[in-house]
């Protein structure tokens, strides 16, 4: 007759400190008690999520990598017309006795420069979403994520943004500046 008290799963939380051993010393303890049947601590699961994770990342990866040596592509691009625009120009500095690289020195400066903007754009975009989009994603999502508030970056990882920016914008105009400089010779 007292069989209906007691529920027929009973999950335990654990804390974050546990290790795997003592995890594993919990269950095969668990395990001995005549009174429970199974105990299962969801490792297939968690062995599943760690793949799909890690095969997810991988694929992050591949596309960040991508979208940073199309922008590299397109930067270039964009300071090799602006380079043709300027062509005519360079090519009297260079008449009246300029060298190539104080010719084509302030496009490396520019490049810099369009990598720092482009960079604090972006963390200024991101931030502007976060303020915006932070507080009706926290409202609707924290009961299921267990999030109340969103972060934003971490100083490291807006300096490897800006980073990232700068570096892209400098290979860019060094590609250019080493091809400008073999037509301008």
């Amino acid at each position: 007759p007292g069989s209906e008290l007691f529920p027929d799963l009973i999950e335990i939380d654990l804390n974050q400190e546990t290790s795997p051993e003592q995890i594993t010393a919990l269950k095969s303890v668990l395990a001995t008690l005549p009174q429970i049947s199974e105990v299962d601590f969801s490792e297939d699961w968690l062995t599943q999520y760690k793949k799909v994770r890690g095969v997810l990342t991988t694929i992050g990866w591949v596309l960040i990598s991508a979208l940073i040596v199309g922008c590299g592509f397109i930067i270039a691009n964009f300071m090799g017309m602006r380079h043709q625009a300027r062509k005519e120009e360079m090519e009297i500095v260079q008449l009246i006795g300029a060298e190539t690289s104080f010719v084509l020195a302030p496009f490396l400066w520019e490049g810099v420069l369009e990598g720092i903007l482009g960079a604090g754009s972006a963390m200024v975009l991101l931030f502007l979403a976060k303020w915006i989009l932070g507080g009706v994603s926290a409202l609707n999502w924290s009961s299921v994520l267990g999030v109340s508030s969103w972060l934003f970056l971490s100083v490291g990882q807006g300096l490897f943004l800006l980073f990232v920016g700068i570096t892209m914008a400098l290979v860019g105009s060094i590609a250019v500046f080493l091809r400008t400089s073999e037509q301008v010779r």
